[in-house]
């Protein structure tokens, strides 16, 4: 029954307002240096969602092989409890609430992300404010944690997927000595010591952070306990940034064949990767052309082959550390087929590149993207996620809420050039 923070700081001033009526958000800068972005919505009565973001991340160690050392922190330091609170007395303490903070450490940034009710965000605030200065790693809870995932690993050990799955990192990564396979050997090399020191560091200067917070929020009763909470999040004298520890794509076009497993099952993955710069007009192609692949290949290889279930296409592009692009198509099937089904999707990719999308397509496509959209705008972690990507771009997020531009402007030459740019196979 004890508080979870023993004496509560002082509440600290916001030292700049800014609200924004056409995407509802209001901005507070705390006299911390912290930037909190709120956005009250009505679409769930009982739920608030956050994200959050500082510049650093794993880029900040110097050396590769210093890495499997901490690379499991966020998975140690999130079940580990905090304060004075174990994970059993913790868990206890939170019993009846609605709410979850999960500290993380990514490539380029550290932060925290969860969820609440309403009814709970001052403690969600409290648990921020906890991790980022009182976080714990006791050997026994490191100690379950390595046995937790030494059981997970016995089992994947002896899955075909999951060999699949190194295989392609491996590849994809061009062998990147920063790529940490998911092994016994690497988690043995995991140390809690290192983990929470690593894990207090990234978190002792907050003053680069921007948190956003959407749902059912009444902006009066949260003020203070974002000035009382994240106002009081540590800072220090330095200067957060992400380093370029990019390395470079393989070249050309490459192949590898993965037997493992008994079953008669089969997966392809054909992954497109490259360098290009970002721009929003860039996306917007990439996003269209994997919507009309789905769509054709689904036609193809589903219904007119019986080939698959489904074929999968998912397609990502980066702006940092440097502009890159990456399409995956993947599917299951019989292996005696997989030749037979995989002439056939470069049939229709190549189709794609000499002839861009039919019109039927790109009328399924418009349409299809344009109900997406509207149930997006109703959802509270859609405009937590792209209220956070627009920030880290710096775009502008009024492109939020109107993809209508984007929709007139698609055709079969616009999908016939992201197929060129996107599907080279050379």
């Amino acid at each position: 029954d004890a508080p979870l923070v023993g004496s509560m700081p002082a509440a600290v001033a916001i030292t700049s307002r800014q609200e924004d009526q056409a995407t509802g958000t209001t901005t507070w800068t705390l006299a911390n240096g912290v930037r909190v972005v709120v956005k009250p919505t009505s679409f769930k009565n009982d739920e608030v969602v956050f994200d959050s973001y500082g510049w650093g991340g794993m880029s900040r160690v110097d050396d590769p092989a210093e890495l499997p050392r901490v690379w499991l922190t966020s998975f140690h330091i999130g079940r580990a409890g905090v304060g004075d609170f174990d994970p059993v007395s913790l868990g206890k303490r939170l019993s009846g609430k609605i709410v979850q903070v999960s500290p993380y450490v990514s490539s380029l940034t550290e932060g925290f992300s969860g969820s609440a009710s309403p009814r709970d965000l001052e403690t969600l605030c409290q648990l921020i404010y906890l991790y980022a200065t009182a976080a714990r790693l006791e050997p026994e809870d490191f100690a379950a944690g390595q046995n937790m995932l030494n059981a997970f690993l016995a089992n994947r050990d002896v899955d075909p997927m999951a060999a699949m799955s190194d295989t392609v990192q491996v590849r994809t990564s061009n062998r990147n000595p920063r790529s940490v396979l998911m092994t016994a050997a690497a988690l043995a090399k995991a140390d809690r010591e290192a983990s929470l020191a690593f894990h207090r560091n990234a978190f002792s200067d907050c003053d680069d952070f921007t948190f956003f917070f959407v749902g059912n929020i009444d902006l009066t009763t949260f003020e203070p306990m974002v000035c009382t909470w994240l106002g009081n999040l540590p800072t220090s004298p330095r200067v957060d940034r992400w380093i370029d520890r990019s390395w470079p794509l393989p070249k050309g076009r490459s192949e590898d064949v993965v037997a493992r497993g008994m079953a008669p099952k089969g997966n392809v993955q054909i992954v497109f990767q490259g360098e290009a710069p970002w721009s929003h007009e860039s996306e917007s192609a990439l996003d269209a052309l994997v919507s009309c692949l789905k769509i054709r290949l689904r036609e193809v290889v589903r219904e007119d082959m019986s080939g698959t279930y489904g074929v999968r296409v998912a397609g990502s592009f980066q702006e940092i550390p440097r502009g890159q692009y990456r399409l995956n198509v993947s599917w299951g099937c019989d292996p005696d087929r997989e030749e037979e089904l995989e002439t056939a999707v470069w049939g229709v990719l190549d189709e794609f590149m000499a002839k861009g999308a039919d019109e039927t397509t790109l009328t399924k496509v418009r349409e299809t993207q344009s109900r997406e959209h509207e149930r997006q705008l109703r959802e509270n972690e859609f405009w937590v996620e792209e209220l956070s990507e627009h920030d880290k771009r710096k775009s502008d997020p009024h492109a939020i809420l109107d993809i209508s531009s984007d929709l007139a402007k698609l055709n079969g030459a616009v999908i016939r050039e992201a197929a060129q740019r996107f599907l080279s196979h050379e």
